[in-house]
């Protein structure tokens, strides 16, 4: 069994963020295992999920008018790996 938590904050700062580039401070918070039924044979499964904040936008544009509003998301990971040895 494994587990972990980080922390990756935005590198895209407040003045920079658009529709086109949402950016966010994120945590991630995981959790997997290994199974090793025979010397040579291995699983790993794993589970993640991103836990993203708000993305405030307000991006003004003298062709395309004013954007306003904000990203809000979060992302669930599943990797599931087998391992052979020979």
């Amino acid at each position: 069994m494994r587990t972990g938590v980080t922390y990756d904050p935005s590198p895209i700062s407040d003045e920079f963020v658009t529709a086109r580039l949402p950016g966010s401070d994120r945590t991630l918070v995981g959790i997997g295992a290994s199974y090793q039924p025979s010397k040579s044979l291995s699983f790993d499964v794993g589970y993640t999920h991103v836990f993203a904040e708000d993305s405030p936008i307000n991006q003004s544009s003298s062709t395309a008018g004013t954007v306003r509003g904000k990203f809000a998301s979060e992302v669930d990971i599943i990797g599931v790996q087998l391992n052979w040895q020979f």
